[in-house]
């Protein structure tokens, strides 16, 4: 069969296009700004605690506990974005989206100089699928890790993912880790 130079012209812009138009839906949903630091379409309902178990005490507890890490975070990363609610604490700078091929999905990851991090307080032991602590390799372009340790003074654990690029301050890192490990210690 024969075609001319215009109609594969044509037909390689139709596919250009689709493509560009599959880019600009996913850049318009994406779920974090570019900004650093910023992102406005963090949702605040979102981060208010689902758990109607939260007793004052711990909620309390958890006040202290969040600005410790807070200060930590202010430390390293002055600019960093942080949103708290009762017992989840979320903390991004310099992050966007990533393809992420061997899990076939885009995700948000910190870039050079960031950091992300969600950190939720949760009743009972842990009971996710993943054996706890856990780094992750499924990520080319920084780091993953997967934390939840278990306090049996107040019978409940810190659900810590963190995701950091290759040159996260070591100081930090061990630091927060510290602090995540023994978290009870705080309440």
């Amino acid at each position: 069969m024969f075609r001319s130079k215009n109609s594969l012209n044509w037909a390689s812009f139709l596919v250009l296009v689709s493509f560009l138009q599959v880019i600009d839906v996913q850049a318009k949903n994406s779920e974090h700004n570019l900004a650093e630091g910023d992102n406005p379409q963090l949702d605040e309902v979102s981060l208010q605690s689902n758990s109607k178990t939260a007793d004052k005490a711990s909620v309390k507890g958890w006040d202290s506990y969040s600005k410790l890490v807070e200060g930590l975070v202010r430390e390293y990363f002055p600019k960093a974005k942080i949103k708290q609610s009762a017992t989840h604490l979320h903390v991004e700078f310099k992050s966007r989206p990533y393809d992420i091929p061997s899990i076939n999905k885009i995700e948000q990851g910190p870039d050079w100089g960031g950091i992300l991090f969600d950190i939720d307080l949760k009743d009972g032991q842990y009971s996710g699928v993943h054996a706890v602590p856990k780094k992750f390799n499924e990520y080319s372009y920084y780091h993953v890790m997967l934390y939840a340790p278990y306090s049996t003074k107040l019978n409940k654990h810190l659900e810590t993912r963190i995701a950091y690029p290759f040159d996260v301050p070591p100081d930090f890192l061990k630091r927060f880790i510290f602090l995540v490990e023994n978290f009870d210690q705080h309440f």
